[in-house]
């Protein structure tokens, strides 16, 4: 055997290039990753110390994070948030140091030095012994998996070859020169234990058939020049030698036929095919130089013993060479499986971080999965009904029981019995279809709350967004929560399903209810109640029944074939996770994924898809024919009163039995639904949670903001804590006192009209008492006591809100001359009395809108109560009016 040389690395700045990518895209979570990195980093950095296959268990755990790394960041060239790392390699033969930013390079060249490990580790094994030639065999197989792997797999992702070691011609020279060791060791083995003459000659022809490839292989690789000379004669030489050996165990079979000039012919042509490594005999290794010049002698020594024997004794003539038949061929060896990687994970690093559209790529793929799984489902539940329907109406298997059996229960009843006492038998389904029925109550429950939690987050949502109009500037959380929604949707729909489910397993239990009572009871039980007669049956009778079982097994595979088809669909395995993130990590266009995850379907589905599918259309001849023949098994029987009582018993048991079974099953995968459903549930629940707490912090930060805004603009924002259990009463009371909130709306418009008439006339008024001149200093007095109604606002407040509104001041109806604050009052407009004095006797007495338990004082919700005190104090008009 050869040995090459591990392919060197250098170092790689692999923790900055990551550490970048996750600062840009995962904002705030890269301290929770930096340990995951520089657990990557310091294992690739063990990695490179690797020099024999004592330490091949790091290369299996790097190449096991590869896997992972593949799944959580975007490596493909296609993707426009691509994760470029610089790989550098030393090529094995060639020597030059070759560089890639592609994951698959380094992918690559790890699974190479894991190729040339198990080389190493077969050559360690002592192949002088049968134990050590298996090992060594199976190592060989292992290393030329990897080789395979490499081509098959890594070099489509690569597209071109970075590096002469990894060019196709040279990783199938590898794989084939490899496997052909393999078979060598297969040779000894059967030589070494004296195996047929045959089998050694079919072995060995292969044997050379395979380093013929290896050759071949070898003068289209780019690294043939770079091979020792003894390399490719070496090929050569085992070639011509197997080809030999081949030739002489094939002479012995001749011989043992009598066949003695075909004997002499094979020996003859293995002289000549051994005589043509004498070229290349100087470039051989020293083991095997001695190997061909022993068989050399060897082989000489038969064909002049053999060719004398048959000109002696039985003259028969020698064929030529090219009219010798060919030699057949057997190959034993074949690719392995690869190890599987994540076994020698042993830390599951950025566990968490999978980007956002592959976690909706992965969940459309599951709901696929589950789509084409139901499909199934449905036309299997068809099928095995229609089974169980023909069984019941021709009697089957019963009568076939019946006949079988002689004063004791035949053996299949026993078995199922057995069976179905041990997972709990009849008592057993009662406690299911309890359990069935507090997991749908628990599950529904957890849906109502979420389904809650969401309304009335939106709800109020919604009540904010009218109550500050164009002044809350935010998306509604109908536009954001539609995800949580659509996911709630989808539990929902499958809890529907379920509940259907289980409604059919309970029809299913009370419809079957005294065949499953039976199960209650033991075997020796159910023989005393076993009608006894003579059951013969007939040399035809017996054939016919020969013939139904045959078809009643098929059918049992028909529904087993079907039950593993859907056990496969029903939970995704970790490795078809891996792949198919990998797979949408390729690209950046989400909408590629529903034709990605088609393709892996029907790829890695097809298989089970169409042996399901074929089982459900054969299934109805199959049927027709176990009717057909259930008529002439009738007609064969003779009928009697005991047997039929014994047909219609033993029937009964075993419908108690499958219905059993297939009760047990469906239950079991319920209660597994359920159980997936609430952990589901519960994490729908914490992000609703997670939802609800965001939005009311981001509401909160922006009533802050608004509240700011408008106390600089002098308006005032009502507070929205202290007003949530006022605006919930409004609420209620909205949908009594429309009408009346509108003829408040119109009693108002009229009294501010009349106010504003009251307040011309006093104009007019004061304009004709102008000419006294005590009068007019009173009413100065007087006009400077309105305006300073409200102490805390200066003349050039006023002044201003009244320039800025064109003659109209905010803070009061009516222009700034004195009258009811009216900003605060339009917004109580739409409360009527009713509303008011509800208010009074829900907070005893005390009416939260006024000061002074709704007995029609200014408004207090946003004015501070003493300096609206104060302000009536300081003001005698108002006091004069409120006298009158």
């Amino acid at each position: 055997m050869f040995s090459f040389p591990l392919k060197k690395t250098d170092r790689t700045d692999l923790f900055g290039v990551l550490k970048k990518y996750l600062k840009k895209n995962f904002k705030g979570k890269l301290k929770e990753y930096q340990n995951d990195i520089q657990i990557l980093h310091d294992l690739r950095q063990e990695m490179r110390k690797v020099e024999n296959y004592v330490s091949n268990e790091v290369l299996l755990k790097y190449y096991g994070y590869l896997i992972i790394l593949r799944t959580k960041f975007p490596f493909n060239k296609n993707n426009p948030r691509r994760v470029k790392i610089n790989f550098r390699w030393t090529d094995t033969f060639v020597k030059n140091k070759v560089s890639c930013d592609e994951i698959s390079y380094e992918q690559g060249a790890v699974l190479f030095n894991l190729g040339l490990l198990e080389l190493q580790r077969a050559m360690s094994f002592n192949v002088e012994t049968g134990e050590g030639i298996k090992s060594a065999i199976n190592s060989l197989k292992l290393s030329a998996s990897y080789f395979n792997h490499i081509r098959e797999h890594t070099l489509k992702e690569l597209l071109l070859a970075p590096s002469k070691d990894l060019n196709s011609a040279t990783l199938s020279m590898l794989e084939n020169w490899l496997l052909a060791q393999a078979q060598e060791l297969v040779v000894k083995k059967v030589i070494k234990d004296n195996m047929k003459p045959t089998l050694i000659s079919k072995l060995a022809m292969e044997t050379s058939s395979m380093y013929s490839r290896s050759y071949s292989l070898f003068q289209s690789s780019p690294v043939n020049n770079a091979l020792p000379k003894k390399f490719p004669s070496t090929l050569i030489c085992k070639q011509l030698y197997f080809h030999a050996l081949a030739q002489k165990y094939k002479s012995m079979v001749s011989y043992s036929k009598s066949k003695y000039g075909i004997q002499v012919g094979h020996l003859q042509y293995a002289c000549e095919l051994i005589g043509q490594t004498k070229s290349h005999m100087k470039f051989l290794p020293n083991d095997f130089q001695n190997k061909i010049k022993e068989f050399i002698n060897q082989i000489s020594k038969e064909y002049k013993s053999a060719d004398k024997e048959n000109n002696i004794c039985y003259n028969e003539s020698v064929p030529p060479i090219n009219t010798l038949p060919k030699l057949q061929k057997h190959q034993i060896v074949k690719l392995v499986p690869l190890p599987k990687f994540g076994e020698y994970v042993d830390v599951a690093i950025f566990s968490g971080l999978i980007p956002l559209q592959v976690v909706e790529g992965l969940e459309k793929f599951k709901e696929k999965l589950e789509t084409v799984k139901e499909d199934l489902k449905q036309a299997c539940d068809e099928k095995n009904g229609a089974i169980q329907e023909l069984y019941e109406r021709l009697g089957l298997p019963g009568s076939i029981y019946a006949l079988e059996s002689d004063g004791a229960l035949p053996k299949n009843i026993v078995d199922g019995l057995r069976m179905a006492q041990e997972n709990g038998g009849f008592e057993q389904l009662l406690e299911i279809q309890t359990n069935l029925t507090e997991m749908y109550k628990g599950s529904h429950s957890m849906i109502q709350e979420i389904v809650l939690k969401v309304k009335e987050e939106e709800d109020e949502d919604l009540q904010i967004s009218m109550q500050y109009g164009e002044q809350w500037k935010r998306a509604t959380s109908g536009e954001l929560n539609g995800k949580l929604k659509k996911q709630l949707s989808i539990y929902t729909q499958k809890l529907r399903q379920a509940q259907n489910a289980d409604t059919t397993i309970k029809q299913e239990l009370e419809r079957n209810f005294e065949s499953l009572q039976l199960l209650a009871l033991s075997e020796k039980q159910l023989i005393e109640k076993l009608p006894v007669g003579s059951s013969s049956m007939s040399q035809e009778t017996q054939k016919l029944v020969g013939k139904i079982k045959i078809i009643l097994k098929q059918l049992d595979q028909f529904i087993e074939t079907r039950n593993e088809a859907l056990e496969k669909f029903s939970t995704i395995s970790d490795e078809d996770r891996n792949q198919m993130s990998s797979e949408l990590l390729k690209t950046g266009s989400i909408s590629e994924y529903d034709k990605i995850i088609e393709s892996y379907i029907n790829e890695n589905y097809k298989d089970i898809i169409m042996q399901t599918r074929s089982s459900l259309n054969d299934q109805d001849d199959v049927l027709q024919n176990l009717e057909f023949l259930n008529q002439d098994f009738v007609s064969s029987t003779k009928e009697s009163n005991v047997l039929k009582k014994k047909e219609q018993f033993l029937q009964n048991l075993s419908n108690g039995i499958q219905t059993h079974a297939r009760i047990i099953k469906n239950a079991t995968d319920g209660m597994n639904f359920y159980s997936s459903l609430q952990d589901n549930l519960l994490r729908l629940k914490q992000d609703v949670d997670d939802f609800v707490m965001a939005r009311n912090l981001e509401k909160e930060e922006r009533l802050e903001s608004l509240q700011s805004q408008n106390n600089q603009s002098g308006y005032n924002i009502p507070n929205l804590n202290n007003q949530n259990n006022q605006n919930n009463q409004i609420n209620q009371m909205n949908q009594m006192n429309q009408i009346n909130q509108m003829n408040q709306m119109n009693q108002i418009n009229q009294m501010n009209q009349m106010s504003q008439m009251n307040q011309m006339s006093q104009m007019n008024q004061m304009s004709q008492m102008n000419q006294m001149e005590k009068k007019k200093d009173k009413k100065k007095k007087k006009k400077k006591k309105k305006k300073n109604q409200f102490p805390n606002m200066n003349q050039q407040q006023f002044n201003m809100g009244y320039q800025q509104n064109q003659g109209y001041n905010p803070y009061f109806q009516g222009g700034g001359r004195g009258q009811l604050p009216m900003q605060n009052m339009n917004q109580f407009q739409n409360m009527n009395q009713q509303q008011s004095n509800m208010g009074y006797q829900q907070n005893q007495g005390y009416n939260p809108y006024f000061q002074g338990g709704g007995r029609g004082q200014f408004p207090m919700q946003n004015m501070n109560y003493q300096q609206n005190q104060m302000q009536y104090n300081q003001n005698p008009n108002i006091k004069k009016k409120d006298k009158k």
